[in-house]
């Protein structure tokens, strides 16, 4: 505060005179001091604001991104998983041909041994 003091910094350090006269300025006036600090506050405020909104809407996008990874990787799967579907179709069928071939043996066989027993019979009439 004292004038000697405040000559000699300026002495040494000329650009601190227009600090000087700032700050005394509102040392008289407070009122524009605190309206240009709310001010000052009000733009930190917005600048804060519109940086947590970019960091969201980064965010959203990376989680986007990796949704969207996470629906390929679930299509290709359902994809594998219809192809398996369609092998077990096609295997259960030849199944069914299959058991379908081994009864008709099987009644083939039945018949065969009908006619053998029907044979060993007449032979033992013949007898």
């Amino acid at each position: 505060d004292k004038p000697e003091h405040i000559n000699k910094v300026v002495e040494s350090h000329p650009w601190f005179a227009d600090l000087y006269t700032e700050v005394a300025y509102f040392r008289h006036h407070p009122k524009e001091a605190i309206g240009m600090f709310s001010e000052a506050l009000a733009k930190l405020d917005e600048n804060t604001v519109n940086y947590m909104i970019d960091e969201m809407k980064e965010e959203i996008a990376e989680k986007d991104e990796k949704l969207k990874e996470k629906d390929e990787k679930l299509k290709e799967k359902n994809e594998k998983l219809k192809e398996k579907d369609g092998k077990l179709k096609e295997k259960d069928e030849k199944l069914k041909e299959k058991d379908e071939k081994l009864k008709e043996k099987e009644r083939e066989l039945e018949e065969k041994e009908q006619e053998i027993l029907e044979l060993r019979r007449l032979l033992e009439e013949k007898r």
